[in-house]
């Protein structure tokens, strides 16, 4: 990941600056921004008035280490590039949007493409990818051949797709040969493919860290401002949050963290549908993340090799299905709220798992068979705070039924609200440390 260094203010004048300092440079038209961006600088910022620009921003240039080249709105989320077409492509180096919007119109395309090294999106707003009956589609936002990127408190929605009448995928964020990428603190929501998918195209990628995100299955309201015609009031057009595919021969075996996320409401339109969809030879980290109203929480298929630490799991009709022989699957210190009733329960299992490891987790109810740990425990409702409303933090202490600790896992050093554990006592059991008020 990079940082940025900014430019100190006091050297940022206009337009008469030494090409060895950073320039403000400030644009109100298309034309305007074009011309700027062929004259930009390492270390320039160029400043996009309000109002509604009709061609794509189109960016060919690079900046340096610590000196971005940064395109940004004057005033956030009120500078919107939108047209029925790609609203964005981005090629280069060291580059940093920040508060602009972009809307595409379903336009039978993807709304940004970039491709390239430390290209940061900060606070950005993307919309209306994919089509209304056109005869491919696109995603909201696509890396492609990239490399140290940062995509940060963005909102990414209305990833819309249709084909003869009929649902086709369009992704939230969609990583295509990248490594090294990082989703953080976005929202992502109405999409009818998946939230993020990495890599559809099946290259090598690697080092993916999705964090501090919610992600939703969505659900069309009444009187939606950017209507679809293929998905009316009530739909459910989201497939998964996240899912992973892998190239069949991959030097390294990719990896990819989901840390500190809440998702929810991934229930159609496909068969199966599941927040995380894990599979193929892929290593997965699922740290502090709560997973709620789904009909899977975690589906979870070989080869890949997952690690599910401090998550909490309620309201799903399944909380996890494992499958294809999956050869690692650790749990520890999670929280298992009551399935609705509708699924398989807590857990659902197509061919066993060789390294199924269950550990300092905590059930509402009865344990499962795959819980038979000694440091597993279960628990009555009046255990939590408030689990009728989602609320799985503890009401009093619950320690291990062992001595502890359940795993030496590094995540397991804090808890899902990411305090630290006790070093000197048996830490509790599930996913929350008590803390007494």
């Amino acid at each position: 990941m990079f940082r940025v260094f900014p430019c100190l203010a006091i050297l940022c004048v206009f337009a008469l600056t030494p090409a060895s300092q950073c320039a403000e440079l400030k644009a109100s038209t298309d034309a305007e921004i074009a011309k700027v961006l062929t004259e930009a600088k390492a270390g320039d910022t160029i400043l996009v008035a309000d109002g509604t620009y009709t061609e794509p921003l189109t960016i060919k240039t690079s900046g340096k280490a610590g000196q971005p080249v940064t395109v940004k709105a004057a005033n956030t989320r009120k500078a919107v590039f939108a047209r029925k077409g790609q609203a964005a492509r981005i090629d280069g180096a060291f580059l940093r949007i920040e508060g602009l919007v972009f809307d595409s119109h379903y336009a039978d395309c993807t709304c940004v493409r970039a491709a390239g090294k430390s290209i940061h999106f900060l606070d950005c707003e993307i919309r209306r990818a994919g089509s209304a009956d056109g005869k491919s589609g696109g995603d909201g936002l696509q890396f492609f051949d990239s490399a140290d990127c940062l995509v940060e408190k963005c909102f990414i929605h209305h990833c819309l797709g249709s084909t003869g009448g009929e649902r086709t995928d369009s992704h939230g964020v969609r990583l295509t040969h990248s490594s090294n990428m990082t989703v953080r603190g976005c929202q992502i929501d109405l999409v009818s493919g998946d939230c993020l998918q990495v890599d559809p195209n099946r290259k090598e990628w690697d080092n993916v860290l999705i964090e501090g995100c919610k992600m939703s299955g969505g659900k069309v309201g009444a009187n939606d401002p950017y209507s679809h015609p293929r998905f009316p009031v009530g739909a459910c057009p989201g497939e998964n949050a996240i899912d992973t595919k892998c190239p069949t021969k991959s030097k390294t075996r990719p990896r990819i963290t989901i840390r500190d996320c809440e998702i929810f409401g991934f229930r159609g339109p496909i068969g199966n549908a599941a927040a995380f969809n894990i599979k193929e030879d892929c290593e997965a980290t699922i740290d502090r993340c709560t997973i709620s109203d789904c009909e899977i929480g975690l589906r979870l298929r070989g080869p890949a090799r997952v690690r599910v630490t401090n998550c909490v799991l309620f309201d799903n009709d399944t909380h996890c299905r494992y499958e294809d022989n999956i050869p690692q699957l650790h749990f520890a210190h999670c929280t298992f709220g009551r399935p609705t009733g509708k699924g398989r329960g807590m857990f659902q299992e197509q061919r066993p798992s060789p390294d199924l490891r269950v550990a300092g987790c905590l059930f509402l109810g009865e344990k499962p068979k795959q819980a038979k740990d000694a440091s597993n425990k279960a628990a009555e409702a009046t255990a939590f705070a408030d689990a009728a409303k989602g609320d799985y933090r503890l009401a009093a202490a619950f320690p291990l039924a062992n001595n502890g600790p359940a795993t030496a896992d590094a995540e397991v050093k804090v808890d899902r609200a990411g305090a630290a554990r006790p070093a000197d006592k048996v830490p509790d059991a599930g996913a929350y440390q008590f803390r007494p008020k």
